[in-house]
């Protein structure tokens, strides 16, 4: 059975979220980078990760879920148009954040529809954070779907800013 070191999982994380967000990006991280920066022989690093682009995918998920935990505290409370226009500074810290990585990632050689795999769970996620912003009677869940999307669509281009589209918000819920 192989030896599980104390942390270390958290270590090559790390490791990783430090050279995917440097110069090369994604296309820049290496197991045997990751696995150096550790102190740690390759093979080590498969008794936590089955590839790269595992560990990829871990990064990108903890930050996001981190990311997703601190915006639910600091809405909690807060009227809806206010607690949208959170979720939307959190889509689109996130996405300045990782953009180019999750661009690098996709373009990998049969990476092409893998964002369409994870939009889906995006959607619910963040239609649920919506959804829970109003007291009863909430929005349809058609409507919160579609705020979702708006938020997802927009927050993550990189050339809107919530200014922008909560008057077609405050419309759609009027």
């Amino acid at each position: 059975m192989p030896k599980l070191i104390d942390n270390l999982r958290e270590d090559l994380i790390a490791a990783a979220r430090m050279q995917m967000l440097g110069p090369g990006g994604y296309d820049s991280l290496t197991i045997r980078s990751v696995a150096s920066s550790c102190d740690i022989a390759v093979g080590t690093f498969y008794n936590y990760f089955s590839s790269k682009d595992h560990l990829a995918a871990c990064v990108m998920l903890e930050d996001w879920d981190d990311l997703v935990s601190r915006t639910t505290k600091k809405i909690k409370g807060k009227p809806p148009l206010d607690g949208i226009g959170k979720l939307f500074s959190m889509i689109s810290d996130f996405s300045l954040r990782y953009g180019e990585v999750w661009s690098q990632y996709r373009a990998v050689s049969g990476k092409q529809t893998v964002g369409e795999d994870y939009r889906h769970g995006l959607v619910v996620q963040v239609q649920q954070l919506v959804a829970g912003l109003f007291a009863s009677p909430a929005p349809s869940a058609d409507l919160t779907t579609f705020i979702a999307e708006l938020l997802l669509r927009f927050g993550s281009d990189g050339h809107t800013d919530y200014k922008d589209i909560r008057p077609f918000i405050e419309k759609l819920l009027a």
